[in-house]
């Protein structure tokens, strides 16, 4: 029981650092299901980032949406899922892809995209996974130029 404890308070500590150390949404689609054409979806999530999304069904197999979560600023994205296999039970495959553009020192914007997976069990549950990859620029912060890519400001570490 002690260690369970242990694991949960971890756990969250784990996903609230690593909510605190992106710029690119860590959260979105929830699953790779689309919600139907004419339908609206929303979500609420609180790991890893507190974040609102909206989903409209453009048609059976397309969903758009937007999203806004707290990072170290707010992050605003724009999204769009295609579901190459839309089962209600059983696995269900689709690619996403998407903008953002976060409200912080460095205005960071980008893009990403990536393929995602679920699995629904009859509607008890459904497991999802998705992989993305984040495009990030950092266009307004001082100490960022061209020729380097940190968010550490330029600062050198020497070791004698």
């Amino acid at each position: 029981m002690y260690f369970r404890k242990i694991f949960k308070f971890v756990t969250v500590i784990a996903c609230l650092i690593l909510g605190a150390c992106s710029i690119a949404p860590l959260t979105g689609p929830n699953n790779a299901k689309t919600v139907g054409e004419g339908n609206f979806q929303t979500a609420l999530t609180v790991l890893p980032t507190l974040g609102q999304s909206i989903v409209y069904g453009v048609t059976d197999d397309t969903d758009v949406g937007a999203l806004i979560e707290l990072q170290f600023g707010a992050v605003a994205s724009l999204w769009v899922k295609h579901n190459f296999q839309n089962n209600k039970n059983g696995h269900s495959f689709a690619g996403i892809a998407g903008i953002f553009l976060a409200n912080d020192s460095a205005n960071a914007k980008g893009y990403y995209f990536g393929p995602a997976w679920s699995y629904s069990n009859e509607g008890k549950w459904e497991p999802y996974a998705m992989l993305k990859y984040n495009y990030v620029n950092w266009d307004d912060y001082t100490a960022i130029d061209d020729d380097q890519d940190s968010l550490f400001g330029g600062y050198e570490i020497e070791i004698d």
